[in-house]
């Protein structure tokens, strides 16, 4: 099921909706900022030629941020699971090694802060080493040309989170890489805790590593689905802890 808010709505985790059902029981839940978007990218092929295996973004320590002590270790889960993958990790993840490498790979996961500007939403970004230096904001990532884009995992906090005064555009981190060509991209709508957030990675790449293997299209949705609903039957009365984590595209 996609679901496509407006207005308020869009602050809402919609897929954990219940009031006499629960919606992460009656079905698997996706977000779409426009239904031609949607189309789009369930229209479009990706093309050959990339090189295999994901890109692995971590940033346990990034100046002027508060350390991700887990950072690493869901870094190298999702390494672990792919052969080829490729990981950037501190001094190495700067904003143009990333871009180079994004053009080059269908992945792509992050294990990093996020900032959000409330005020231009377009100069949010992801932090990485050099992001005081060359920030890597909405703005660039919706330009950049990714002909093999395919699936973006942002492990980060409130990539999802639209802006007050834009409720409507998905101008947040998650519609910029769908923006750019990922038809898959999974987001935060809030702050996510770090061990929480490492816990949902590595069931979500499980279960996309065992799709790749077997040469099955990543269906991420519904291995998020299943991530989601595992952590809300460990935590029941703390939905902030598994509530954040939404999937947007096909």
């Amino acid at each position: 099921m996609w679901w496509m808010p407006c207005g308020p709505l869009a602050f809402l985790p919609l897929h954990a909706a219940e009031d006499g059902w629960s919606a992460l029981d009656a079905v698997v839940s996706s977000y779409t900022p426009t239904l031609r978007s949607l189309c789009h990218h369930r229209d479009r092929a990706v093309p050959p030629g990339a090189v295999d295996g994901p890109l692995v973004v971590a940033m346990p320590h990034t100046p002027a941020a508060p350390p991700l002590p887990h950072a690493v270790r869901e870094a190298e889960t999702v390494a672990a699971l792919y052969p080829g993958a490729h990981l950037l990790s501190g001094a190495a993840a700067t904003g143009e090694q990333v871009l180079a490498e994004l053009a080059r790979r269908r992945w792509a996961h992050f294990a990093c802060h996020a900032a959000g500007r409330a005020d231009q939403p377009g100069l949010s970004r992801l932090l990485l080493y050099d992001h005081d230096r060359r920030p890597l904001t909405v703005r660039e990532l919706s330009r950049a040309h990714l002909p093999h884009a395919e699936l973006a995992y942002l492990s980060a906090c409130a990539t999802s989170h639209p802006a007050r005064t834009l409720p409507d555009e998905a101008v947040h981190l998650t519609g910029a890489f769908h923006l750019a060509g990922y038809g898959q991209v999974v987001g935060t709508l809030w702050r996510v805790a770090d061990d929480v957030a490492a816990d949902v990675t590595a069931y979500v790449h499980e279960r996309l590593a065992a799709d790749a293997a077997a040469y099955r299209p990543l269906d991420a949705a519904t291995a998020l689905h299943g991530a989601v609903r595992r952590l809300r039957d460990r935590y029941p009365a703390a939905a902030a802890l598994w509530a954040a984590h939404v999937h947007v595209g096909r």
